[in-house]
Protein backbone atom coordinates (compact mmCIF):
# COMPACT_ATOMS: atom_id res chain seq x y z
CA UNK A 1 0.00 0.00 0.00
CA UNK A 2 1.69 3.18 -1.30
CA UNK A 3 0.25 6.79 -0.22
CA UNK A 4 1.35 10.24 -1.60
CA UNK A 5 2.68 12.98 0.83
CA UNK A 6 2.06 16.76 -0.24
CA UNK A 7 4.71 18.53 1.44
CA UNK A 8 3.57 22.63 2.24
CA UNK A 9 6.71 25.42 0.69
CA UNK A 10 6.93 27.46 3.94
CA UNK A 11 8.84 30.63 3.56
CA UNK A 12 12.45 30.87 5.36
CA UNK A 13 13.76 34.43 6.10
CA UNK A 14 17.35 32.87 5.37
CA UNK A 15 16.39 32.32 1.70
CA UNK A 16 13.93 35.22 0.93
CA UNK A 17 14.99 38.07 -1.19
CA UNK A 18 14.21 41.92 0.25
CA UNK A 19 15.26 44.90 -1.81
CA UNK A 20 14.17 48.51 -1.41
CA UNK A 21 16.71 51.71 -0.89
CA UNK A 22 17.72 53.08 2.89
CA UNK A 23 17.37 56.75 2.12
CA UNK A 24 14.64 58.64 0.34
CA UNK A 25 13.86 62.37 0.31
CA UNK A 26 10.05 63.93 1.73
CA UNK A 27 8.10 63.47 -2.19
CA UNK A 28 10.54 60.28 -2.96
CA UNK A 29 8.31 56.88 -4.06
CA UNK A 30 10.18 53.75 -2.48
CA UNK A 31 9.54 50.19 -3.60
CA UNK A 32 9.76 47.54 -1.56
CA UNK A 33 10.19 43.99 -3.11
CA UNK A 34 10.10 40.66 -1.72
CA UNK A 35 10.89 37.41 -3.22
CA UNK A 36 10.02 34.83 -0.55
CA UNK A 37 11.92 31.16 -0.81
CA UNK A 38 11.26 28.05 1.04
CA UNK A 39 14.46 26.63 2.79
CA UNK A 40 15.73 24.54 -0.19
CA UNK A 41 15.37 28.58 -2.00
CA UNK A 42 12.40 27.77 -4.45
CA UNK A 43 10.40 30.99 -4.58
CA UNK A 44 6.76 30.68 -3.03
CA UNK A 45 4.27 32.13 -5.03
CA UNK A 46 0.61 33.29 -3.80
CA UNK A 47 1.59 33.58 -0.43
CA UNK A 48 -0.46 36.28 1.90
CA UNK A 49 2.34 38.91 2.35
CA UNK A 50 1.86 41.55 4.36
CA UNK A 51 3.91 44.83 4.36
CA UNK A 52 4.61 46.98 7.45
CA UNK A 53 5.88 50.45 7.54
CA UNK A 54 6.09 52.47 10.79
CA UNK A 55 8.16 56.04 10.86
CA UNK A 56 8.52 57.73 14.17
CA UNK A 57 5.64 55.40 15.67
CA UNK A 58 3.13 56.63 13.24
CA UNK A 59 1.93 53.63 10.71
CA UNK A 60 2.55 54.80 7.65
CA UNK A 61 1.81 51.40 5.75
CA UNK A 62 -0.10 48.65 6.94
CA UNK A 63 -1.04 46.49 3.79
CA UNK A 64 -1.63 43.54 1.80
CA UNK A 65 1.40 42.86 -1.23
CA UNK A 66 0.34 41.43 -3.97
CA UNK A 67 1.85 38.75 -6.00
CA UNK A 68 2.80 40.09 -9.44
CA UNK A 69 2.60 36.27 -10.76
CA UNK A 70 6.18 35.55 -10.64
CA UNK A 71 6.51 35.05 -6.84
CA UNK A 72 7.66 38.57 -6.65
CA UNK A 73 5.49 41.01 -3.96
CA UNK A 74 5.98 44.66 -4.25
CA UNK A 75 4.37 47.90 -2.90
CA UNK A 76 5.69 51.29 -3.64
CA UNK A 77 4.66 54.29 -0.97
CA UNK A 78 5.66 58.18 -1.57
CA UNK A 79 6.71 59.09 1.57
CA UNK A 80 5.46 63.28 2.38
CA UNK A 81 7.38 63.80 5.66
CA UNK A 82 10.80 63.02 6.62
CA UNK A 83 11.77 60.55 9.78
CA UNK A 84 13.23 57.26 10.64
CA UNK A 85 11.19 54.43 9.05
CA UNK A 86 11.31 50.67 10.07
CA UNK A 87 9.76 48.56 7.89
CA UNK A 88 8.76 44.88 8.29
CA UNK A 89 7.33 42.39 5.07
CA UNK A 90 5.59 39.25 6.55
CA UNK A 91 3.71 36.32 5.13
CA UNK A 92 1.10 33.45 6.05
CA UNK A 93 0.96 30.01 5.36
CA UNK A 94 -1.71 28.96 7.30
CA UNK A 95 -1.93 29.88 10.75
CA UNK A 96 1.54 30.35 10.47
CA UNK A 97 2.51 34.01 10.79
CA UNK A 98 6.58 34.40 9.57
CA UNK A 99 8.49 37.89 9.23
CA UNK A 100 10.87 37.28 6.15
CA UNK A 101 12.58 40.50 6.31
CA UNK A 102 13.42 43.90 8.33
CA UNK A 103 14.75 47.07 7.43
CA UNK A 104 15.30 50.39 7.78
CA UNK A 105 14.43 53.71 6.03
CA UNK A 106 15.58 57.03 6.70
CA UNK A 107 13.39 60.00 5.05
CA UNK A 108 15.51 63.72 4.97
CA UNK A 109 16.06 66.46 2.77
CA UNK A 110 19.70 65.12 2.50
CA UNK A 111 21.84 62.55 3.28
CA UNK A 112 25.99 62.93 3.56
CA UNK A 113 28.86 60.55 3.80
CA UNK A 114 30.78 61.35 7.00
CA UNK A 115 33.87 58.51 7.26
CA UNK A 116 32.08 55.33 6.61
CA UNK A 117 28.54 56.28 7.74
CA UNK A 118 25.82 58.29 6.39
CA UNK A 119 24.51 61.48 8.24
CA UNK A 120 20.84 62.23 7.76
CA UNK A 121 20.43 65.74 7.92
CA UNK A 122 16.75 66.71 9.04
CA UNK A 123 14.93 70.13 8.13
CA UNK A 124 12.44 69.54 11.42
CA UNK A 125 15.06 69.88 14.07
CA UNK A 126 17.79 72.13 11.99
CA UNK A 127 17.87 75.59 14.23
CA UNK A 128 18.59 78.91 12.83
CA UNK A 129 18.70 81.80 15.55
CA UNK A 130 19.87 85.57 15.16
CA UNK A 131 18.09 86.37 11.87
CA UNK A 132 18.32 90.43 11.61
CA UNK A 133 14.56 91.99 11.75
CA UNK A 134 16.00 95.47 11.41
CA UNK A 135 18.59 97.37 9.39
CA UNK A 136 21.37 95.57 11.89
CA UNK A 137 24.52 94.03 11.78
CA UNK A 138 23.78 89.89 12.70
CA UNK A 139 25.62 87.31 13.85
CA UNK A 140 23.38 84.03 12.53
CA UNK A 141 23.68 80.92 14.22
CA UNK A 142 22.50 77.37 12.17
CA UNK A 143 23.04 73.64 14.41
CA UNK A 144 22.65 71.34 12.08
CA UNK A 145 20.24 67.85 13.36
CA UNK A 146 20.12 64.80 12.58
CA UNK A 147 16.90 62.94 12.14
CA UNK A 148 16.59 61.87 15.93
CA UNK A 149 17.26 65.29 16.77
CA UNK A 150 20.49 64.90 17.71
CA UNK A 151 23.02 67.57 16.67
CA UNK A 152 25.93 66.77 14.37
CA UNK A 153 28.89 66.99 15.23
CA UNK A 154 30.98 66.85 12.10
CA UNK A 155 31.38 69.99 9.67
CA UNK A 156 28.96 69.64 6.86
CA UNK A 157 30.11 72.64 5.18
CA UNK A 158 26.73 74.22 4.65
CA UNK A 159 25.29 77.44 2.99
CA UNK A 160 23.66 80.38 4.31
CA UNK A 161 22.68 83.67 2.22
CA UNK A 162 19.78 85.87 1.38
CA UNK A 163 17.82 85.45 -1.55
CA UNK A 164 19.36 82.60 -2.83
CA UNK A 165 22.83 83.47 -2.59
CA UNK A 166 24.38 81.47 -0.06
CA UNK A 167 27.97 81.43 0.94
CA UNK A 168 30.61 79.73 3.08
CA UNK A 169 30.03 80.08 7.23
CA UNK A 170 32.11 79.36 9.93
CA UNK A 171 32.25 76.11 12.08
CA UNK A 172 32.48 76.44 15.54
CA UNK A 173 34.08 73.18 16.34
CA UNK A 174 33.25 73.47 20.19
CA UNK A 175 29.79 73.92 20.03
CA UNK A 176 29.30 72.27 16.35
CA UNK A 177 27.75 75.00 15.22
CA UNK A 178 28.18 77.68 12.11
CA UNK A 179 28.09 81.48 12.21
CA UNK A 180 27.55 84.14 9.19
CA UNK A 181 28.38 87.41 10.54
CA UNK A 182 27.82 90.81 8.62
CA UNK A 183 24.98 93.47 8.13
CA UNK A 184 21.88 94.33 6.13
CA UNK A 185 23.64 97.17 5.03
CA UNK A 186 25.94 95.38 3.15
CA UNK A 187 23.32 95.04 0.05
CA UNK A 188 21.23 93.08 1.73
CA UNK A 189 17.84 95.73 2.68
CA UNK A 190 15.60 94.23 -0.11
CA UNK A 191 16.10 90.56 0.74
CA UNK A 192 12.84 88.53 0.91
CA UNK A 193 14.29 85.53 2.45
CA UNK A 194 17.14 83.76 4.15
CA UNK A 195 18.33 80.27 3.86
CA UNK A 196 21.19 77.11 4.95
CA UNK A 197 21.52 74.39 2.18
CA UNK A 198 23.64 70.94 2.60
CA UNK A 199 24.74 69.97 -0.30
CA UNK A 200 22.53 72.25 -2.41
CA UNK A 201 19.63 71.13 -0.48
CA UNK A 202 17.80 73.73 1.43
CA UNK A 203 17.57 72.40 5.75
CA UNK A 204 16.27 75.86 6.14
CA UNK A 205 14.24 79.12 4.82
CA UNK A 206 12.47 81.78 6.13
CA UNK A 207 10.75 85.34 4.58
CA UNK A 208 12.82 88.33 5.71
CA UNK A 209 11.35 92.17 5.18
CA UNK A 210 13.75 95.27 5.95
CA UNK A 211 11.39 98.09 5.05
CA UNK A 212 13.58 101.43 4.55
CA UNK A 213 12.79 104.11 6.64
CA UNK A 214 12.68 107.53 4.87
CA UNK A 215 13.41 110.83 7.07
CA UNK A 216 11.98 113.61 6.23
CA UNK A 217 13.65 116.38 4.89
Amino acid sequence: MSSTVTLAQTPAADTSSYTAVDYAQPGDSVVFTLLPSDACGVVIASLTVDLLVVCDSVTVVNAAVPDAGTGMYSHSQTFTDEGICTVTMSATVGITYTTLATGTLYIAPTSVLVGSEYVHVSADYTTVSGIPVAMEAYEITLSLADLSGSVIQHNLSPLMGWDGGLGAVSWNADTYSYTLSGSICDGYQAAASFAASVNGVAVFSQAVSYPTVVSEA
